[in-house]
């Protein structure tokens, strides 16, 4: 008798299962705060962002400035202890709304974006200093840049299309990600999808590299401003810039490790 009761029951528990009733639950998306990025004074709003696998460089900008003359401090973080390892000086980089690491020139390369749309500034990344600029002839968001093809991916301001260009910054290729209304922050790979972030509402949404939408995923940290993103391995991190401080005065940015993200169509 008890064989067959543990048999009913057994056959029970695998059609609830089959139905999702029972059975271990999918870990749900979450976001642990890692990190800090400082503010200085008036220059306390957190913009582009990138890593070079060692270390993570963050802009902050002073947001009531003059377009042309917006001071811009580029803060560099280890990776590891997620500790502020050097400040560059003040530095006239516009908006500074996406920054990339050319890993074949070891070079920080700036999108400068609003006033200067089509302006690029290339900064060394062991002196935090302004190496030259380029104008290219796209106006750009954001920049990223993808090691193992030697090429970028960029997101053209004012519209949802993202290019792919080559070493050059010449483009090749493009494609239309979905027109969510959103404000469009930056753009990331992590070499197989294109992911952008969103504010307004904080969302992320993933691509495969011929445009084909995967699925957008929310982010459950609502309060602040979902500014950039990067990749140390295959772990995504999320930048935030803090829109009121908190009780303790803390201004600047947040950054966020994000786990079992879940993209949905």
């Amino acid at each position: 008798m008890q064989a067959i009761i543990q048999a009913i029951v057994s056959i029970f528990m695998a059609i609830l299962s089959i139905f999702g009733l029972f059975g271990p639950k999918e870990p749900e998306t979450a976001m642990k705060k890692v990190g800090t990025i400082p503010s200085f004074g008036n220059i306390k709003t957190v913009e582009g962002g990138c890593t070079d696998g060692t270390y993570i460089y963050q802009t902050l900008i002073d947001p009531k400035a003059e377009d042309g003359s917006v001071p811009c401090r580029i803060v560099k973080i280890s990776a590891a202890t997620m500790k502020t390892v050097k400040v560059s000086e003040d530095l006239s980089i516009d908006h500074a709304n996406d920054v990339t690491y050319n890993s074949s020139t070891n070079e920080l390369i700036v999108c400068n974006n609003k006033p200067n749309y089509s302006t690029l500034t290339f900064v060394d990344p062991e002196t935090l200093e302004i190496k030259g600029t380029r104008d290219i002839d796209s106006k750009v968001y954001s920049v990223v840049y993808v090691g193992n093809g030697d090429f970028y991916y960029a997101g053209i301001s004012r519209t949802f299309t993202v290019v792919e260009m080559n070493s050059d910054f010449e483009v090749t290729g493009s494609f239309d990600m979905i027109d969510n209304g959103y404000t469009r922050q930056t753009i990331d790979t992590d070499g197989e999808f294109i992911y952008a972030v969103y504010y307004k509402e904080n969302y992320i949404y993933k691509y495969d590299v011929n445009g084909n939408f995967i699925g957008r995923c929310k982010l459950p940290v609502t309060e602040n401003e979902a500014e950039n993103i990067f990749f140390i391995g295959n772990t995504m991190y999320v930048a935030y810039n803090i829109l009121t401080p908190g009780a303790d005065g803390e201004e600047g940015g947040i950054i966020y490790r994000l786990d079992n993200a879940k993209y949905e169509k």
